[in-house]
């Protein structure tokens, strides 16, 4: 299970219909990607084998480089309108002279770290995950991270490394945009820290050792279930 809010899109509102899936008698464990969904799913199915494994990032390309430029970047397949919104207000309040908004968008993965290893800041609006991947790859960039954490994300979105926000909190969202680009300028190596201690948070929970530790782990506790 990659994506907690998903689990149910095809599942029935009625009340007496218990069928689906995770039912099926064929059914022996779920992998769960993230805490928040290994607990969504362990809450409607207390008797079924859960564990928790993870994904990992190239960290051979997302890394953190230095030399940030004054650079907010966005994807925008997650909440575009968002990202609409946000945008605007901050072109009509002011404030951002010499920052340049930048759009991520069908881009290799190549390409991806290449911008976000050169930007400040990245604004993440994915509203549900499972555990997204974008704003890890952009902490492990060493950008610093402002947007929704989306229930997947508090686990990493952390806010010694970033700021992490509830969906539509969008001021919240610009005016912590405007703040660190301002007090950036003043005291860089107060955010350089913050980047670096993000970059190394990301390399070291979400490594390939990891992601095999825990794959194994599980496996190995499935298969002993499945011989008893």
């Amino acid at each position: 299970n990659q994506g907690a809010y998903l689990s149910f899109k095809k599942y029935s509102l009625n009340l007496t219909d218990k069928t689906g899936n995770y039912l099926d008698n064929n059914i022996i464990a779920s992998l769960c990607i993230s805490e928040d969904t290994y607990k969504n799913i362990q809450f409607a199915f207390p008797t079924l084998p859960i564990y928790r494994v993870q994904w990992s990032l190239n960290t051979s390309i997302f890394h953190y480089q230095g030399n940030k430029k004054p650079i907010v970047a966005y994807m925008p397949r997650k909440n575009i309108e968002h990202a609409r919104h946000i945008i605007n207000l901050l072109k009509f309040h002011g404030g951002l002279d010499n920052i340049t908004i930048r759009k991520i968008n069908n881009k290799t993965e190549l390409e991806v770290s290449e911008i976000l290893k050169e930007s400040l800041i990245f604004i993440n609006l994915g509203s549900a995950e499972g555990l997204p991947l974008p704003p890890a790859e952009a902490m492990a960039s060493g950008c610093l991270v402002i947007g929704y954490h989306g229930n997947g994300g508090k686990e990493y979105m952390l806010p010694e490394f970033c700021y992490p926000t509830e969906v539509w909190s969008i001021l919240e969202i610009c005016n912590t945009i405007l703040e660190v680009t301002s007090n950036y300028k003043k005291n860089p190596l107060f955010y350089e820290k913050k980047c670096i201690n993000a970059s190394k948070f990301i390399h070291n929970n979400y490594s390939k050792e990891k992601e095999k530790e825990r794959l194994l782990s599980a496996w190995k506790n499935i298969l002993e279930h499945a011989q008893k």
